[in-house]
């Protein structure tokens, strides 16, 4: 009998869940929105999502193998949810406890781009190559790295952050407490948040009707920023460098043979890769660069439930 998985990618705006059989071939998908009220509510449309997911394998005679979640945070290797990211109240929750009381059915919890990463490794390379990072920006920025074929995670679950390095030492206030840290430059709240303080400070008409007028997201600042709206060029402008100048951190600490971009802000807007590459290629102070290869996922959205689900039949951890 074929035996099939459940994934689960739970992120700071959108839960996206699926059925995926052992070639990795998503069967079934169903997204929905990440509940802001709280985390009772979220777990609830968790459960209740995944109630009619079973009930869609019962009906189908799938034999569902096990349950594998990546969530934005950090995860304990007994499946807590030590510190959530980007998600009110999402913290101190025994997540592994919640899903399989229900479910009867053994389950994978990990960090949403550790789980990432473990698709990207699993099934976009095959296990071919034993150094690459894969660097998640969406709502926030995170990060994955597989060093000689082992999954880093540190000594408490917390390594791997590299939303958090830190490319301006006089920049913003992040989330984590720090100054000038990658995703306060990068990711979509980051872009949009920077959008929206330089609109306020140059306090003119034009301006005020813009803030007014437009949901500001990244999408809208990139369109922006191709019009050349001065305050939309300042903030993308900013995070080329960033993005640009954290890529060579990481090729310089790990050495790796590849990174991976994924993450809806990137992987929507391929152009802001290949500026990336422009700027190390132009820069010349990047040893061995031609050795690394630098690409975007090829699983698009479905980049982090495909990590997720892979959990029930491979996982590299350390």
């Amino acid at each position: 009998m074929e035996e099939y998985s459940i994934g689960i990618d739970i992120g700071g705006t959108k839960i996206l869940m699926g059925i995926m059989n052992d070639k990795a071939d998503i069967i079934h998908t169903h997204r929905i929105p990440t509940p802001k009220s709280g985390k009772d509510n979220l777990l609830r449309e968790l459960k209740e999502n995944l109630k009619e997911f079973l009930q869609i394998a019962d009906n189908e005679n799938m034999h569902i193998k096990g349950i594998g979640i990546g969530v934005a945070g950090v995860v304990s290797a007994e499946g807590m949810i030590l510190k959530g990211a980007n998600i009110p109240g999402w913290r101190n929750i025994n997540l592994y406890k919640e899903i399989s009381t229900i479910t009867h059915l053994p389950v994978w919890i990990e960090n949403d781009v550790n789980a990432l990463t473990i698709g990207e490794y699993y099934v976009g390379i095959k296990e071919k190559e034993k150094d690459i990072i894969c660097l998640s920006i969406g709502t926030g920025v995170g990060g994955g790295v597989i060093s000689n074929h082992v999954l880093l995670k540190g000594s408490n679950g917390e390594g791997g952050e590299l939303g958090h390095i830190t490319v301006n030492f006089n920049g913003p206030v992040c989330k984590c407490g720090n100054k000038g840290c990658l995703e306060t430059y990068a990711s979509g709240n980051g872009v949009a948040e920077r959008m929206v303080s330089l609109l306020s400070e140059n306090n003119t008409a034009t301006n005020h009707h813009l803030l007014d007028s437009y949901e500001i997201n990244s999408l809208q600042v990139f369109k922006w920023y191709h019009e050349k709206l001065p305050e939309a060029v300042t903030v993308v402008e900013e995070m080329l460098s960033a993005l640009t100048s954290a890529t060579k951190s990481l090729i310089r600490i790990f050495n790796p043979t590849t990174i991976i971009f994924a993450g809806g802000v990137i992987t929507n807007s391929e152009w802001i890769l290949k500026e990336i590459k422009y700027r190390l290629y132009s820069s010349n102070d990047v040893p061995n660069l031609e050795q690394v290869q630098l690409r975007t996922s090829p699983f698009k959205d479905n980049a982090g439930l495909i990590g997720a689900a892979c959990q029930p039949w491979k996982k590299t951890t350390n």
